[in-house]
């Protein structure tokens, strides 16, 4: 972020730096929008999850007991299930908003009041600033939602094989 003095923006709103700060605003909901979709699909798929391990994995293991295959499939199983849970446990550190106490005080309270622009100009900067750094988090989720989703569809074709007896 470029350093700028307040009095250089002047005292009168420039709709330039609002609609900067409105789009980084908008984009931030966005995001957090999509973490919480992730993880409304991530408990989905652990219901899903649940339910073919008790319906193939009761099956196979009534027809052919604990086999190597059943074996298997129940270690996909733990592992699309502790990725699952991973991706559902609750984490810090995300950054979607300030608070009015933060505004106040480097803006509105200090020593030196910033300009409206200014305003506008720095929290848009510091919103992007927050999308990068959560984008990186995000990513990695995303990652392990993809790992669950892999592991899901082999623990279902480890239970149909075994299941055939093959």
């Amino acid at each position: 972020m470029t350093s700028i003095d307040a009095r250089e923006l002047g005292p009168l709103e420039d709709p330039r730096y609002r609609l900067a700060y409105d789009e980084a605003l908008r984009s931030i909901a966005h995001q957090e929008a999509t973490l919480d979709e992730m993880r409304s699909r991530a408990g989905l798929l652990l219901a899903a999850l649940s339910v073919v391990t008790s319906f193939l994995g009761g099956s196979t293991i009534a027809a052919h007991g604990l086999g190597p295959m059943a074996l298997l499939a129940s270690v996909l199983f733990a592992g699309a299930g502790g990725i699952l849970v991973s991706l559902l446990w609750p984490r810090k550190g995300w950054m979607f908003r300030f608070t009015p106490e933060e505004i106040i005080g480097v803006y509105v309270e200090a020593d030196n009041p910033a300009e409206v622009n200014y305003m506008y100009r720095d929290l848009a900067l510091h919103l992007g600033g927050n999308l990068s750094k959560n984008e990186r988090r995000m990513s990695r989720l995303w990652r392990g939602f993809q790992w669950a989703c892999a592991l899901l569809v082999a623990e279902v074709l480890v239970w149909l094989l075994a299941l055939a007896h093959l």
